[in-house]
């Protein structure tokens, strides 16, 4: 952090800052990635992308009320950012509201959205359904996330949150209780993929 505080003549300041909380935050050394993402925010209020990295890495850490707090600050001011609903979306699922994040997050129009959100979104509304033991919407989501995964992994290989996605996701398709669940409700098992 030092080295970056002499550059503060920089008008990339922010983007190092931010590209330094996220070094952190893949490391998970989450003190010093909080502290990089608000050196980012002083540096530019107006800069979105650390904003929401700062959101996120406060859910991951289970700093749910900062996180919301984050994620509702961004929304007022970058209300198109849908990395703030996801991360909302997140913290809701945390608190026992499910109904509330897949409502918040079934709004959004995938369509219009990058891969990489796509698919995280995908993937939430997956563990929500699952979280509600309803199986076959899970795996529908959990699908689509996959797909949408698939077709990132070779630009993206290894990076951010995307091997983690289908790692999570291929635990579910092979979870006895939801083979068993829907071999019983369509009397044909289902081979994970």
């Amino acid at each position: 952090l030092e080295a970056i505080d002499h550059a503060a003549n920089s008008p990339d300041l922010a983007e190092l800052y931010n590209l330094l909380g996220s070094i952190y935050r893949e490391l998970e050394m989450n003190e010093l990635s909080e502290e990089a993402f608000r050196k980012a925010l002083e540096a530019n209020p107006e800069y979105a992308d650390a904003l929401g990295n700062l959101a996120m890495m406060l859910e991951e850490s289970s700093q749910i009320e900062a996180a919301i707090k984050a994620s509702q600050d961004g929304l007022l001011r970058f209300p198109e950012n849908h990395q703030f609903s996801l991360v909302l979306a997140k913290c809701e699922r945390r608190l026992g509201k499910s109904q509330q994040s897949i409502e918040r997050l079934s709004k959004i129009n995938l369509d219009s959205l990058a891969a990489e959100i796509k698919a995280a979104i995908l993937y939430e509304l997956g563990r929500q359904y699952d979280r509600q033991e309803i199986s076959q919407k899970a795996f529908d989501y959990f699908s689509l996330a996959n797909d949408v995964t698939a077709k990132l992994i070779p630009k993206n290989v290894n990076k951010g949150h995307f091997p983690k996605i289908l790692k999570a996701s291929s635990k579910f398709y092979s979870r006895n209780d939801f083979l068993r669940r829907e071999t019983v409700e369509n009397d044909t098992p289902l081979t994970p993929c």
